[in-house]
């Protein structure tokens, strides 16, 4: 019912944190025997307009009672201005009614009521109420004290242990620089039972192991070793591409009638497109095929990014803000399709209601149950359905839409693993066999997948150029780092390897640094122990086409926020200090989304946190350090290159002066000076041969 004051919108658990944009009705004008009314709640002294600076903008009307008119109600609602975010200059409104919500009192038309409340009064008593109802705060425990951020998402089994193992305990008591007797912990988390003179923290445990514990991430093996690496690699590599199937070539999909038809259809929108595009981004991560829109300069209107991942949102967020663009955030792909195996109607209807329509699809879905990696793969399971039901949800959005005046049909580009049986997901597709298209045509990396994609795409203009782009080209690899593959075959065959490809970034914490991603370091040759590192998150955001710190940097921020400001700062502050004092609220409900781990570590704090990934079909959670997501969240992505080549023909839809440049997505990859060289050698060819015909041509004239 309102309109938000950021492009950026949150929806969790079903209901929206910001509403819609607001009817242009006005309120009705009271007359004289309702203003006169001292006992009515509508009753104003004061009547301020959507710009009043002292109260809308910088909080200072935070204790005011308010009458807020509802357009759609035609009347106003009275409640109570309970805190100030400053971020997004947005009061807390408390209604007489019971309901609650954030509003931008410069964009609302309101009244301010006679029955002030004082601040200290709102303050006192006001703050639990709005983050247990916003915010989900900390549960009160025993003397008025509150859990501690990590004890919020346990995962203990409690139906298991004696209820008295699950005693809150405080941190203050062990040791002089805990000093925080508010602050409590779950005696369930090493099976104590509450005694506060043995019971020691997450926190303190690993603090006093770290100073013993290193985590080694660099080995040196021999010549012999590294061989057997290597060809444990290959053979796993194999496995990862799925290559003994090799189903779908890029060939057959220019002979498909199917994809003629859409061809047809897509040329005959060019130049035609005015309106920037509304884009519905499902399973979409970290935001990588909006980052290659933005690349590409396609004007976007609304984005809304679907994913259950809670760490992957935060680095969509914090890469695609301020850009002019409204950002939806739907945590699960059910809240939009519904749980059945075909689109709930009216869910979907909603969707195009609020954000629609839709101009473009573009879709990631789970791939693990078609992956050659998985031996216990079921296209039958529940994870398994994704994939097919995005091509539902096309279908759907094709027919909502053009009911209701859509001319043109939903453009889409759905991406998962090579696998043989794809005959029933085309069905899904419109009977649209997918192009299989392998990053290393692209880039410096491999990564072989399929797409479903109804946008005309030319990629041999791309292939017979950047495969022959190697891994050690320019700067793609950290300063001192070189490649295994030329280790092998320089030292021990005298045989020299002109390109070498990176193998598939993997996202499970089994694979995302095995043998496959192992380099050395450069001038090994000849040694007895050679160093062996893994690829790092640089050199793999680089390799898949990321602008710098794309990923790293928000993680950094993230596990940076948690560590200090969830946990240890809490741990070691004055007594009764908790999160809410020293971290960003932005990042509060995060402990109700993740599951927290501590290791220990050889420098300060002498601890590091491990973040679970939400469950997908898995018997146990899966805990990565901040470099782990990292190197994940990164496998999870598209190849941002190929995604590109894919969506470039988008471009022309629209006129040239229509097309926008975002900040910071105009960058090039690492790998562009070679493909211009490459062009010029090629146009230099070209020129060369047509002199040479053309003189042919006169001398047989």
């Amino acid at each position: 019912h309102h309109e938000a004051a950021e492009y950026d919108v949150d929806i969790r658990d079903g209901e929206y944190l910001h509403g819609d944009t607001s009817s242009d009705g006005q309120p009705p004008v009271q007359d004289e025997s309702t203003a006169a009314n001292p006992t009515s709640k509508e009753t104003t002294t004061k009547l301020i307009g959507n710009n009043d600076v002292n109260v809308g903008a910088v909080g200072s009307g935070v204790g005011l009672r308010v009458a807020i008119y509802w357009p759609d109600d035609n009347k106003h609602y009275n409640g109570t201005l309970q805190t100030y975010d400053a971020v997004a200059k947005k009061y807390y409104v408390k209604y007489d009614d019971g309901e609650a919500d954030w509003e931008d009192l410069e964009k609302e038309t309101y009244h301010i009521l006679d029955d002030h409340v004082p601040f200290g009064d709102i303050a006192a008593g006001a703050d639990a109420e709005l983050e247990e109802e916003e915010e989900s705060d900390d549960e009160v425990v025993q003397d008025g004290g509150r859990l501690a951020f990590c004890c919020q998402n346990c995962t203990c089994n409690n139906s298991e242990t004696p209820v008295n193992l699950y005693s809150c305990v405080n941190s203050g008591s062990r040791d002089s620089i805990y000093g925080n007797i508010h602050l409590f912990h779950k005696g369930c988390c090493h099976n104590e039972r509450g005694d506060v003179n043995t019971f020691k923290t997450p926190m303190q445990v690993n603090m006093e192991k770290g100073i013993f514990g290193k985590r080694e991430h660099v080995q040196e093996c021999s010549l012999t070793t590294i061989k057997d690496k290597h060809r444990n690699a290959m053979r796993e590599e194999t496995r990862v591409a799925n290559e003994e199937f090799m189903a779908a070539e890029d060939s057959k999909i220019y002979a498909s009638p199917v994809y003629a038809a859409h061809c047809k259809t897509f040329q005959q929108r060019k130049g035609t497109q005015i309106s920037p595009l509304r884009v519905l981004e499902l399973f979409s991560g970290i935001g990588s095929g909006t980052l290659a829109l933005k690349k590409l300069r396609i004007p976007l209107d609304t984005v809304v990014h679907c994913d259950h991942d809670p760490i992957a949102n935060e680095v969509c967020r914090f890469n695609h803000q301020r850009d002019g663009i409204k950002h939806v955030y739907i945590d699960t792909f059910e809240e939009i399709y519904g749980e059945g195996s075909e689109p709930d109607e009216y869910k979907v209807a909603k969707l195009v209601d609020d954000h629609g329509p839709f101009d473009l699809v573009l879709a990631g879905a789970p791939c693990s149950n078609y992956s050659g990696l998985n031996a216990t793969k079921d296209a039958s399971c529940a994870n398994a359905q994704y994939l097919p039901n995005v091509g539902k949800l096309i279908a759907k959005l094709n027919s909502l839409q053009k009911k209701h005046g859509m001319k043109h049909g939903v453009l889409f580009l759905s991406e998962n693993v090579v696998f043989k049986d794809f005959d029933d997901i085309s069905i899904c597709y419109g009977k649209l066999e997918p192009i299989r298209l392998d990053a290393k045509d692209f880039s410096p990396c491999k990564r072989s997948r399929f797409y479903w994609c109804n946008i005309p795409v030319d990629t041999e203009k791309y292939t017979n150029v950047a495969s022959q782009v190697s891994v050690d080209y320019g700067d793609i690899l950290d300063p001192g780092s070189g490649l295994l593959e030329r280790l092998v075959y320089d030292c021990d065959e005298h045989f020299t390897v002109k390109t070498v490809k990176a193998n598939t970034f993997l996202a499970s914490l089994s694979k995302i640094d095995d043998d496959r991603m192992l380099k050395c370091s450069t001038g090994d040759c000849g040694r007895t122990n050679i160093k062996l590192e893994h690829y790092s998150v640089g050199e793999r955001e680089r390799m898949m086409g990321f602008p710098p710190s794309y990923v790293s940097r928000p993680l950094q921020n993230l596990f940076s926020e948690i560590t200090t400001c969830a946990i240890l700062q809490p741990e070691t502050s004055a007594d009764g200090k908790t999160y809410r004092d020293f971290m960003d609220k932005r990042f509060w409900h995060l402990r109700k989304k993740v599951t927290l781990q501590h290791y220990p570590k050889s420098e300060e704090p002498y601890f590091e946190i491990g973040i679970a990934t939400p469950i997908e079909n898995k018997q146990k959670l899966a805990f990565f350090t901040e470099e782990q997501y990292s190197k994940h969240l990164i496998g999870m992505g598209f190849s941002v290159c190929v995604v590109e080549a894919l969506l470039e023909g988008l471009v022309d839809l629209f006129a040239k002066d229509l097309l926008r440049t975002y900040e910071g997505c105009d960058y090039s990859f690492p790998w562009e000076p070679y493909l211009s060289n490459h062009r010029e050698r090629q146009k230099e060819e070209e020129s060369a041969t047509q002199s040479a015909n053309e003189e042919r041509q006169m001398r047989e004239d």
